[in-house]
């Protein structure tokens, strides 16, 4: 009975901490056509506690929200709790990337594409980002996890590096073509809004 009830506060722990929702579906078709729009940031350092955020980029988006991971346990995930994969153009189209896996680990995310006649590997690379969001203020946090994968989000903010008094660097991307450790976009998330397509 007592392992019993540890198994059920742990799976509750999960749940409340972890787990992200779905979204309804809304049926095949581009509901996110365009990318990224980056200009000139302001080149104001923002500070967090012992980390020191400098902007690369101010950064804009409406994308499809394909895979989405919380994180707690590190210096990483201290900063930016929610890491959101995105997708725009084709890959906000359900009838395209449901065919695509998307699988997000050590806040890096990487994809199988079961449809290659459907959409290309570079397409999926330029149309996709590995978004880590460090919310402006609380209820920016708030609003942050009402997101469900499926959604349609509107997201501005800067795009910044960071690096702790310590001597601790996190570079962030500026770029939708490259690959692997360093390639996400760390988005000092200014503004959110969850979009209804049509609307």
């Amino acid at each position: 009975m007592k392992k019993l009830l540890i198994l059920l506060i742990l799976i509750g722990a999960w749940h409340h901490y972890y787990h992200i929702e779905t979204a309804p579906s809304i049926g095949p078709g581009i509901v996110a056509a365009s990318p990224p729009y980056q200009y000139n940031a302001d080149s104001k350092q923002i500070r967090l506690d012992d980390f020191i955020l400098s902007p690369h980029a101010e950064f804009e988006v409406e994308a499809r929200v394909l895979a989405a991971s919380r994180h707690y346990l590190d210096r990483k995930g201290w900063l930016a709790p929610l890491v959101l994969v995105i997708g725009w153009g084709n890959m906000s189209d359900e009838a395209i990337y449901q065919n695509v896996d998307i699988d997000q680990f050590n806040h890096l995310y990487e994809w199988t594409n079961n449809a290659p006649t459907l959409i290309t590997d570079e397409e999926i690379l330029t149309s996709t980002a590995n978004i880590h969001l460090i919310p402006a203020n609380n209820a920016i946090k708030e609003k942050m996890y009402d997101i469900k994968i499926g959604d349609v989000v509107s997201l501005r903010g800067s795009l910044v590096s960071i690096r702790r008094t310590t001597g601790w660097k996190w570079p962030t991307s500026t770029s939708r073509t490259d690959k692997g450790e360093n390639s996400g976009e760390i988005l000092y998330l200014k503004a959110i809004e969850i979009i209804q397509p049509g609307s």
